[in-house]
């Protein structure tokens, strides 16, 4: 299992990667998991639609969503 520490909302990473983007913290053939900025101008709602729906070759169910400070975990199970 992967973990990502993440600043808090809005607050850039002091290694000079891009926290607005989604990150990808688990995935096989079968299932993805991605963190994403889910609040404000920069949430990234549809993009992390479409790498899923890449990932899964168009066909998948949404298995769970957490949602924590701003920030939503969503992981899907490709069909």
């Amino acid at each position: 299992m992967l973990i990502v520490d993440l600043p808090p909302y809005g607050e850039p990473s002091k290694a000079g990667q891009n926290y607005y983007e989604p990150i990808i913290l688990t995935s096989n053939m079968d299932m993805i998991r991605i963190k994403y900025l889910s609040v404000g101008p920069r949430a990234e709602h549809e993009q992390v639609i479409q790498l899923i729906s890449d990932h899964c070759d168009g066909s998948y169910i949404e298995t769970s969503r957490v949602e924590l400070h701003g920030w939503t975990t969503v992981e899907a199970a490709c069909k």
